[in-house]
């Protein structure tokens, strides 16, 4: 082969190259200039869909939502209906039902791919549509789906039969699974107070016994603080100082006492932060002597129970110093 050949052979493979960039780029550009357009529709739209929802006297829907491509009205639905609530919500929800997008949500619960029952849940929550079957997707095999019927589960204000998933979850493979049942029944109160008992009696592992006790500790039920007790004796710093969380509620005070002097500066700490929740005032006395702990964390945790306590002045006049400053640790 001669130099001249191989000079044209290199020459067309840089052309080539020169040409599948261009088209790449071109694609590329075009792609966003669509996905600008079509978030400037629904931006639009979702303007006088609003409008719409507030002018009930009006009956047909804008003709901007009507318009809108199948998935460009989903992005809609969801961007509006995730902070409504009432009679606007209800409204929404209906036009949902009539334009076929609430049915379509539906079905895609079970489609084989994971983002379209992803995205289903999504719109199924924002709108808070109570139906049984995206239950069932609490123990779907992908973790991010998992998460946001977690999320549709808290929307629902926790239908019934969602319970005893949702708990399960804390003790998820997945972090962001546990997290998000985390999060979800943070809010739920005392009608999880049994389910988290069962749990604590049960001896699970260590990430879920934390969770748990975390979980326990935001909710008031005498149930819950009978049941932390032998967890107070654990070996393990961490779960102690979660226990005591939850006991110090209705611990006796000469028993509360005992948490505040704790060997462990964590324990310490989170005797102090339980005791704040309740703002159980007859304990800022023993609060106030954590002032003068000889660590930070646990004066700060002092300061800011006494605070909660209605007991600012004690805060002013013994802590203004050296509640935070973490290089005065004795």
């Amino acid at each position: 082969m001669t130099s001249l050949a191989v000079l044209l052979i290199a020459l067309g493979v840089v052309a080539l190259a020169l040409v599948v960039a261009l088209a790449v780029e071109f694609h590329a550009s075009h792609q966003l200039r669509r996905r600008v357009e079509s978030n400037e529709r629904v931006n639009t739209a979702a303007k006088a869909l609003i409008d719409w929802l507030v002018a009930s006297e009006v009956l047909d829907p804008p003709d901007l939502v009507t318009q809108l491509s199948d998935k460009e009205a989903e992005e809609l639905f969801v961007l509006v209906g995730i902070g409504l609530q009432g009679s606007e919500l209800d409204r929404l929800r209906t036009l949902a039902h009539t334009l076929g997008i609430t049915d379509r949500w539906l079905l895609n619960l079970s489609s084989r791919r994971w983002w379209h029952r992803h995205r289903a849940l999504a719109g199924l929550a924002a709108l808070a549509v109570d139906d049984e079957r995206p239950i069932r997707l609490l123990a779907d095999n992908h973790p991010h789906v998992r998460a946001r019927a977690l999320v549709w589960v808290g929307r629902l204000d926790f239908p019934e039969s969602s319970l005893e998933l949702t708990v399960g979850l804390l003790a998820d493979s997945h972090g962001v699974v546990r997290a998000a049942a985390r999060s979800v029944l943070s809010q739920s109160g005392p009608r999880v107070a049994q389910h988290i008992a069962e749990i604590l009696d049960s001896g699970p592992d260590r990430q879920t016994l934390l969770a748990a006790l975390d979980l326990a500790a935001g909710i008031h039920d005498v149930r819950l603080e009978q049941t932390v007790a032998k967890w107070l004796s654990s070996s393990d710093i961490e779960v102690r100082a979660h226990a005591t969380k939850v006991a110090i509620r209705s611990a006796p005070t000469n028993q509360a006492g005992t948490y505040f002097e704790d060997s462990e500066p964590l324990v310490r700490a989170a005797a102090l932060q339980g005791a704040a929740r309740t703002r159980r005032s007859e304990l800022a006395g023993l609060a106030g002597r954590r002032l003068e702990d000889y660590d930070w964390q646990v004066r700060s945790a002092a300061a800011a129970a006494l605070k909660q306590m209605s007991h600012p002045g004690t805060v002013i006049l013994r802590a203004h110093s050296t509640v935070c400053d973490p290089s005065d640790d004795g």
